[in-house]
């Protein structure tokens, strides 16, 4: 039931990735026409998402295990690598096509290139930091979290953009997408004209997203001062009312989680929480180590653990009546030993102890829970049960209980154990460690963003988003009966990843546009709003199909990821563009033709370099064949002669 439960829904995972590799290959370029299609550019970035998934897998398998919760880390790394795919598409397609192509890649990866990176940064940081936590299961999938992301990045900066490289000469040659071999003639009809209006197959010019963010919800949500009021009104007093929800969290797991709907595991849960209430009860293991047993001080030790009437064990508010089982209280009782204070005589111990385990019945009965080595005892245990226990809750406290009670008698080496203890040390600390794990990364996220943007200002405003968006979401999972346990932990952090990208891409764009607040808020949704409303859908569409699952664990998914991703957009696209508006900082640049001269420097830079180190040589005017030229009144020129100095 175990096993069915974990893997018996991966066909609806797999029904879900193939909706976001269609919905890719028709967003990505101008589906269905000839040319400007990008199919085979949306299999390579999705080749891409692969071959990273492939080395997070195989390298992570050699230093730590393999876990089902695991199986979740394609879906995060599905989302950032389609995300990255988009930003550095989006930031091609908005220059100029008569452009020379190695100057438009370059130019497009120095303007997607920033945000790409950062994110990519404050994602492995923020994993990398959150796997300091005490449950090993989160902590080992943090590991592969923070080491798929990289690989995504890599992989998307390097394999993708050599792919789009390649698509974007095949389309200069009007070649065909996919059969490349192909080559087409010019069409007449405007909806293919690549100068006029461009159209897709269903009528829609291309573009629309972008003109839709640029003058229409832009203009919406920075136009009319209520209407910000009333969106940052309904953000705080979400806020506040998750802060509530966040308090009210509980943890509860129970392994009947993993049972699926039918099978006979779960019919007998069923059955038996419908018609016996409480929970089987618990027995547990008392155990004692090598020391000397005969000795007086040890016996009263003993008196002061086992005593059937004052006994820590018995004393314990967690202990069942009468269900003391012990060696020692019975061996007792055969040196008819009935007051605390009376002991054995050390020299006669072990002579009494060996008649009683082999004349009597019960000696012979709890032979089993004693080891002895030459004459002497090495190992004890005895048994009892706790009360019935009806929440985790109970089950936390009655262990630790138990295990103060074992401590406080002053028995050396004595503890108490019983297998459902394994699970309760997991409940005993999974709030404390999703409360760390949350501020770790919220901390990674933020110092990361300060040190590569360099600005007090812009960190706190993705800081804003990032951390609105997580306490939000823990609030809701309370409103929604989701409970604190292993999957929704590790669901916790993979949503720390995925709302990071939509705060942190408007910031970064924000502070690399000119003009006032306004016209660079409205030029960071016009560049990005499309590609991470495509980036956040993508996501939408690869687990949603999970809200069919039967699965706990794919339900649990599902429903975080799901409310995550509604957030992280709400925070990131909303709130965030607001508050920048308000109170943003200043742009790196004083002004466009300092942006422009800065860009021209560095494309100039990189592709004269690239020609250097293709053994490309000067001609007879002293200027290198394939140089870029940058017209921009020398300022370039001398910025590069500056910088190569």
């Amino acid at each position: 039931a175990f096993n069915e439960s974990l893997f018996g829904d991966l066909s609806l995972l797999s029904i879900g990735f193939l909706l976001a590799v269609t919905y890719v290959c028709s967003m990505l370029g101008h589906f269905a026409h000839p040319v400007k299609s990008r199919v085979s550019l949306a299999l390579m970035s999705i080749l891409s998402i692969i071959l990273a998934v492939g080395m997070t897998f195989g390298i992570g398998s050699l230093f730590t295990f393999y876990g089902p919760v695991h199986q979740a880390l394609p879906l995060l790394m599905v989302a950032v690598g389609i995300d990255d795919t988009f930003v550095i598409v989006s930031a091609f397609d908005d220059l100029d096509e008569d452009m020379e192509i190695k100057e438009r890649i370059a130019r497009a990866l120095s303007r997607a290139g920033t945000s790409v990176t950062v994110t990519t940064l404050t994602n492995s940081c923020a994993f990398y930091v959150g796997s300091l936590t005490e449950t090993l299961a989160l902590r080992y999938f943090a590991y592969w979290a923070g080491m798929g992301i990289i690989f995504d990045f890599l992989l998307q900066t390097t394999f993708f953009v050599a792919c789009l490289t390649y698509d974007a000469r095949r389309q200069k040659a009007k070649r065909c997408d996919v059969i490349s071999c192909i080559e087409t003639s010019p069409l007449p009809s405007a909806q293919y004209d690549t100068r006029g209006s461009r159209k897709n197959a269903c009528g829609i010019e291309d573009g629309v997203l972008q003109r839709f963010f640029e003058h229409k919800y832009a203009r919406f949500i920075l136009s009319r001062w209520y209407v910000q009021a009333v969106l940052m009104s309904i953000a705080v007093g979400v806020f506040v009312l998750c802060c509530y929800g966040t308090t009210r969290l509980t943890n509860e797991f129970d392994i009947s989680y993993f049972y699926m709907p039918g099978s006979r595991a779960y019919k007998y849960e069923q059955a038996d929480n419908e018609y016996f209430e409480m929970r089987p009860e618990i027995w547990y293991y008392i155990f004692t180590g090598d020391y000397d047993y005969a000795d007086r001080d040890n016996q009263s030790a003993m008196n002061r653990l086992f005593d059937p009437d004052i006994g820590t064990i018995v004393s314990d508010p967690y202990y069942r009546d009468e269900s003391l089982r012990s060696w020692y209280n019975n061996f007792r009782e055969f040196g008819n030993l009935t007051e605390p204070q009376q002991l054995f005589p050390p020299e006669d111990y072990y002579p009494l102890l060996n008649q009683y385990l082999t004349t009597t019945e019960m000696g012979k009965f709890f032979a089993k829970d004693i080891v002895m080595e030459q004459e002497r005892i090495i190992a004890t245990k005895s048994m009892a049960r706790f009360v019935g226990l009806e929440k985790n809750e109970d089950e936390v406290d009655a262990m630790q209980s138990l295990r103060n009670s074992v401590d406080s008698a002053g028995v050396k080496d004595a503890f108490a154990f019983a297998l459902p203890f394994i699970y309760f040390e997991g409940d005993a600390i999974i709030k404390d460690e999703a409360v760390k794990s949350a501020l770790l990364s919220l901390t990674a996220v933020f110092v990361v963003t300060l040190v590569l943007v360099g600005h007090l200002y812009a960190a706190s405003i993705v800081l804003l988003g990032v951390g609105f968006s997580v306490i939000d979401l823990l609030g809701f999972m309370n409103f929604f009966d989701i409970n604190l346990n292993t999957v929704s932990v590790i669901s916790l952090a993979l949503a720390v990843g995925l709302t990071i990208d939509f705060s942190a891409h408007i910031g970064l764009v924000f502070m690399a546009s000119v003009g006032n607040k306004r016209e660079r808020v409205e030029a960071a949704l016009s560049h990005l709003g499309p590609a991470l409303m495509h980036g956040g859908f993508t996501t939408i569409l690869i687990i949603g199909v999970l809200g069919f699952s039967e699965s706990y664990v794919f339900n649990v998914f599902f429903k975080v990821i799901l409310m995550i991703i509604s957030l992280g957009m709400f925070h990131g696209m909303v709130i965030v563009p607001i508050v920048l508006h308000w109170i943003g900082p200043e742009s790196f640049f004083s002004s466009a033709d300092e942006a422009r001269n800065e860009e021209n420097a560095f494309v100039a830079k990189m592709l004269n370099r690239n020609n250097s180190n293709r053994g490309i040589t000067s001609n007879d005017d002293g200027v290198r064949t394939g140089d870029v030229v940058v017209d921009d009144g020398g300022v370039a020129d001398e910025k590069l002669a500056n910088d190569e100095t």
